[in-house]
């Protein structure tokens, strides 16, 4: 029985020193023009610090054509070599191999990044906002195949022991194989498999006999009838990928073409750990031969040890959660589990290199890209004695990196458990969002294992700072719901979403939730219930807000769990009136509606709880503000400015 710690070969040049390895996940920490910078190498090298066997340096782009994102490193000259040669020395620095991922964008690349023309694909195919790509000539196939051998041979004089080919998530390769994106006539479309086929053969001819290629692929599109299904996968494209010689199977799965292929790509938070594990283990099941990878949600320590135990796969991969903590192998070896900065699945590292094209950042590790000002924490010049008013995340980070510069810290938090709002956030009875609750759990367990004097029951006043006199406050009192202008939103048949959350509230048959980001949820739990809801939003978006900052968990809301549970939605209507079983609004036209009710459930945004820091301004010699009580907003913003304050005071 094989286990996490076991070493592993791939192919018969590579041996990894135990099964856990990096996932090739874009970071937007490149340059524009292709080249790699030191927050590029830092992140690398702390990832392979941290223990894995094998590090996988994310998508490379192996022709001008395929550049898809903002700082997208290139190996398509000779001149990206001695960079990408620096990350690699960095990774085996710390005793860990290293591949690199070749990519071509194909239709997910941005014009803007690719000198203003349309993208390459296989056939034409219509994008967002009218415009269409351009299908390849033959030639132009030719071309990139050959661009992803040298690729390769590149790659190979960077020092990579490995490269990773990105065969999935609706890139090109991936898209020559889907019946989806490829409707060509000639042989490109004739057999779906030929050109991965042709790009592995060409990696041989470019590299020694023995170079490892990893294989990672999207073993389900979920694109609906038009793509490939797991059948196809298992059964066409598996077999060609391993006769054509690849060496290693990476198994993931989605696409870019709908919502639930996103969601698979990168599983949400309502998706349960280990979603995509069934995939790999199938393929390990008819290909026992071959080292197989699984990735997706791996961030329960006990759960990656019963996959490989039990010969699911072979080998780990870490994304997200490598990102939220880079020695999370280390730590799972060597049994620390309550060390461990667990993932969340928040995704505001996709939101933020994917969607906003800026260097990535996590919620739950606010050091991660800024390895060389966060990763050690240096002692303060001066000591302070510091009260912490709340304990939130905020002023649980805060208080955790504080107490490490040497200050004397005391966190006080008014309710009798740590955690502020994430402990409702994570609490929706029907639906899945206690990953949230992870950054709580790693952090009370951090200020428990420093010996932090937590005071629970109490809340920080006026009179409590004249009588301790500390040289610094923190202000993280959070947020404090917005009750609307409504008449009759004190009857009784009206509940804050907080009551419902804390279990407090009795919930009748017919539910009017007036509100929407938070109130998308509440709505979706309720009729996951049993409930008949109305979900009410004056704007003309239901998922809009400080907190939902994840686009795929938006667009799951919308476009699958609200319809899907028979939740009624309601746009661009304002509530009026509440009266005893109804709920009066008008439209913009100003025509009224009038909805039944036994109960309204209000998620009307919340207010930032400002009193204390109003009463104590300039009446202590530092006081700072973190958190909700700044400006209500995500978990990750709270998180990141009190890493900033705890190692600035």
């Amino acid at each position: 029985m094989a286990t996490l710690a076991d070493p592993i070969r791939i192919g018969e040049k590579l041996k990894l020193k135990n099964r856990f390895a990096t996932a090739p996940m874009y970071r937007c920490f490149g340059v524009d023009d292709g080249f790699v910078r030191q927050e590029y190498i830092d992140s690398y090298a702390a990832e392979a610090r941290g223990g894995p066997g094998l590090v996988c340096v994310a998508n490379t782009a192996v022709s001008a054509s395929g550049v898809a994102f903002r700082r997208l490193t290139r190996i398509d000259d000779d001149k990206y070599v001695a960079g990408l040669a620096d990350v690699a020395n960095a990774i085996h620095l710390a005793d860990a191999k290293a591949a690199i991922q070749l990519f071509h964008g194909g239709m997910i690349c941005r014009p803007e990044y690719i000198g203003g023309q349309p993208p390459v694909t296989p056939s034409v195919l219509p994008l967002l906002g009218g415009a269409k790509t351009r299908a390849l000539s033959d030639a132009e196939i030719e071309q990139i195949i050959e661009d992803f051998g040298q690729g390769a041979r590149r790659a190979a004089e960077a020092g990579y022991d490995a490269v990773n080919v990105h065969a999935c998530h609706g890139g090109l390769v991936h898209e020559f194989m889907s019946p989806l994106y490829n409707k060509r006539e000639d042989k490109w479309g004739m057999d779906r498999t030929l050109f991965a086929r042709r790009v592995i053969q060409s990696i041989r001819e470019h590299t020694d006999a023995d170079f490892p290629i990893v294989w990672r692929f999207s073993a389900e599109e979920y694109n609906g009838v038009d793509g490939y299904d797991f059948d196809y996968a298992l059964n066409t494209l598996v077999p060609a990928f391993l006769k054509a010689g690849v060496d290693c199977l990476d198994v993931s799965t989605g696409s870019v073409m709908n919502v639930v292929a996103l969601a698979h790509l990168d599983p949400p938070v309502y998706f349960k750990p280990g979603i995509l594990v069934d995939y790999a283990a199938a393929v390990k099941q008819r290909y026992p031969n071959v080292p197989v990878m699984t990735v997706g949600k791996l961030n329960e320590p006990r759960a990656t040890d019963d996959i490989i135990s039990s010969g699911k796969a072979d080998l780990i991969a870490l994304g997200r959660q490598v990102i939220a903590d880079p020695d999370y192998p280390r730590k799972v070896l060597a049994r620390q589990h309550d060390d461990i900065r667990r993932c969340m699945s928040c995704n505001w590292c996709l939101l933020t290199a994917f969607w906003q094209m800026q260097s990535v950042k996590c919620a739950v590790n606010p050091g991660y890209g800024k390895e060389r000002d966060y990763y050690e924490i240096r002692k303060a010049a001066r000591p302070k004695r510091i009260i912490v008013a709340g304990g939130g995340p905020a002023g649980m980070e805060f208080a955790r990196v504080a107490v490490q510069r040497g200050h004397e810290v005391v966190l006080y938090e008014k309710q009798d458990r740590l955690g502020g709002l994430v402990n409702l956030a994570s609490s929706f009875p029907h639906l899945r969002t206690r990953d949230l609750r992870n950054v709580v759990i790693y952090l009370r367990g951090q200020l428990e294992k420093l010996g932090v004097p937590v005071i629970l029951g109490q809340e920080v006043t006026p009179a409590l700072i004249e009588k301790e006199k500390p040289d610094v406050l923190i202000v993280a009192t959070g947020s404090q719901p917005n009750w609307p202008n409504i008449p009759g939103v004190l009857n009784p048949m009206v509940v804050h979403y907080e009551e419902y959350l804390r279990g407090n509230a009795t919930i009748g048959e017919r539910v009017v939730v007036v509100g929407g980001v938070e109130g998308a949820e509440v709505a979706v739990s309720l009729a996951l219930q049993g409930k008949e809801v109305y979900l009410i939003e004056k704007s003309g978006n239901v998922t809009k807000g400080p907190y939902l900052l994840d686009p795929v968990r938006c667009q799951m809301l919308v476009d699958e769990y609200i319809p899907k549970t028979g939740v009624k939605l309601r746009l661009h209507q304002k509530v009026v009136e509440i009266g005893n079983g109804r709920v009066v609004t008008l439209d913009r036209d100003g025509r009224q509606e009038m909805y039944s009710a036994d109960s309204v459930v209000v998620t009307c945004g919340r207010l930032p709880n400002e009193l204390l820091k109003e009463a104590l301004e300039h009446k202590v010699p530092e006081l700072y503000a973190i958190g909700d009580c700044r400006q209500p907003r995500s978990i990750g913003w709270a998180t990141h400015e009190a890493a900033h304050w705890a190692r600035y005071v």
